[in-house]
């Protein structure tokens, strides 16, 4: 209920703004007129996203598998829009206290989430031939040292690690599969909210 009672505050806010403006200077006529368009037009942007919104029971039953994923993380979406446009209403005047609520409560979060990839760099940049663990080797290392039995790499300026040569193939394999799947799921969840962004404000602008 508060949802749809800041929705129509807001909506009708931006019309009146858009209809209204100079209604000091507009004869009775032309306000009346004016009136009419906003109630009007209010009555169908209030129709598009909230009719839209009421129907989400009916559209998740109907659904199935990832579809029926898909419907509630929309929901799940839009309510979040909707706190955020509730929450800018109720501190416009105090644009600071909204902006350190906002990025406190997703921006850091979203910066923080975005840079999970990253992770999946550290190795290569750790033990390349400019990292510090460069002259590491594996246990069963046979490509420095000496030429004898154990290979013994006292002499070679190598480390011998505790390390086995199919455990450390496995470690950058699981480390390349990790970097790829977490940088698409990175990619995937930005552009389903950016998708979801211009749905929402489609709607709410009456054009959904």
């Amino acid at each position: 209920l508060e949802n749809h009672d800041f929705q129509k505050k807001l909506i009708e806010k931006k019309l009146r703004e858009k209809y209204l403006v100079g209604g000091k200077h507009r004869n009775t006529s032309n306000r009346i007129e004016d009136e009419s368009k906003v109630r009007n037009i209010k009555g169908e942007i209030l129709n598009n996203l909230d009719e839209y919104k009421k129907k989400y029971k009916n559209r998740h039953s109907k659904r199935k598998g990832l579809g029926k994923l898909e419907c509630y993380c929309e929901k799940k979406v839009f309510d979040k829009f909707d706190y955020i446009y509730e929450l800018a209403e109720k501190v416009k005047n105090e644009e600071k206290a909204f902006k350190k609520k906002i990025n406190n409560k997703y921006v850091y979060r979203l910066i923080i989430f975005a840079l999970v990839p990253l992770f999946g760099f550290l190795m290569p940049l750790i033990f390349n031939k400019y990292g510090p663990f460069s002259l590491y080797c594996v246990i069963d290392c046979r490509e420095h040292g000496t030429s004898s039995d154990d290979y013994d790499h006292s002499g070679s300026g190598y480390v011998k690690s505790s390390i086995k040569s199919e455990t450390w193939t496995l470690v950058n394999i699981l480390n390349d599969v990790f970097l790829c799947t977490s940088t698409l799921i990175v990619v995937f969840f930005i552009s389903y909210i950016f998708v979801k962004y211009i749905k929402y404000e489609s709607l709410k602008a009456g054009k959904g």
